[in-house]
């Protein structure tokens, strides 16, 4: 079967292949604006074919499809690597919240209260 010639005005095709953990996964970058959305498909292993999606949002926060990010509701071994070849903005630490100080209470007089025997 003859594939059609590409465009030569079209960007080339690039495949991107990450390991996570001794696992590969193919990485697919879906055009979502303004979501950074991400595939990744599992290439070998007992969960061969899966694919699992990572979503950032405008505002920063970042979702996995994997049960990892479902269960636990934190960054999953798919945000990191994103993070690590720069897809995904990792987030920045949060700054330390700085409490004011609360005024302590002046001291008052005490009320002196009837005797509670001679009543």
């Amino acid at each position: 079967m003859n594939r059609p010639r590409p465009d030569p005005r079209d960007p080339p095709a690039v495949v991107v292949t990450i390991e996570i953990d001794d696992e590969c996964y193919r990485l697919r970058k879906e055009d979502a604006p303004p979501l950074k959305v991400y595939r990744l498909r599992k290439l070998e292993g007992p969960r061969e074919g899966a694919t699992y999606t990572v979503e950032q949002f405008p505002n920063g926060f970042q979702r996995c499809s994997c049960p990892d990010w479902q269960f636990r509701r934190r960054a999953c071994k798919h945000i990191q690597s994103l993070w690590r070849v720069g897809c995904l903005d990792e987030p920045r630490p949060a700054a330390p919240q700085v409490r004011t100080p609360v005024p302590s209470r002046p001291d008052l007089p005490r009320r002196e209260f009837p005797d509670t025997d001679t009543l």
